[in-house]
């Protein structure tokens, strides 16, 4: 190499540098709201809130909250309050139902579960905070851009998964394998018959 004067000099002549070496294989680094959101979150939601969240990003609905839990806020005095507006996280754990089907009291239980079982499964504390502080900086086109991907991708390893898990159906017999079933056994009963008779003829 002419220019290797100007690279990292390499080799036991020191004639090769770095500049054709490639590094395949390597792993996927995903940025911290998002594996809070595929290994901590995603596992406790189900299907039909999974596709609730799913249509509340696709339609850019008004009760889908940025910057707070819920509207009503969580407050002890409006504990029983139904929930107007709510987070997409507490969209999703609504499990395809309207927000002002639960009250606030029972979406902060919900809620502070959820963010509980979310640093366990990543074995860290406060980690669901990724997600949750990602969610509230982005202006709401970057939350439908980078969250509805996401939803929409766990819902197709679900069902995916839903496909292999599902055993094979037996093939049905037809009627023309019935008839032939039929008579082979009657065949076989009428050979067996005829043995039986000619034996005690014999004897």
């Amino acid at each position: 190499m002419e220019n290797v004067q100007n690279q990292e000099p390499c080799g036991i002549h020191g004639d090769h540098d770095d500049r054709d070496i490639v590094i395949s294989g390597t792993p996927e680094v995903l940025e911290a709201w998002r594996r809070a959101f595929r290994v901590g979150i995603a596992p406790q939601l189900t299907r039909k809130g999974l596709q609730g969240l799913a249509k509340a990003l696709a339609q850019n609905d008004a009760r889908l909250l940025q910057g707070a839990t819920t509207s009503p806020p969580p407050l002890q005095g409006l504990a029983a309050e139904p929930v107007q507006k709510c987070c997409p996280l507490c969209f999703a754990l609504l499990d395809g139902k309207a927000p002002d089907a639960v009250s606030v009291g029972e979406m902060e239980f919900l809620f502070a579960a959820a963010c509980w079982e979310t640093d366990k499964l990543l074995g860290e504390p406060g980690a669901f905070r990724y997600f949750l502080n990602a969610v509230d900086e982005w202006t709401r086109e970057q939350l439908i851009a980078n969250l509805l991907p996401e939803v929409r991708r766990e819902l197709v390893l679900r069902h995916s998964l839903e496909l292999e898990n599902t055993p094979t159906p037996q093939a049905q017999p037809t009627r023309r394998h019935v008839v032939e079933k039929i008579t082979c056994d009657l065949t076989d009963a009428w050979t067996h018959w005829q043995e039986q008779q000619s034996g005690q003829s014999q004897s």
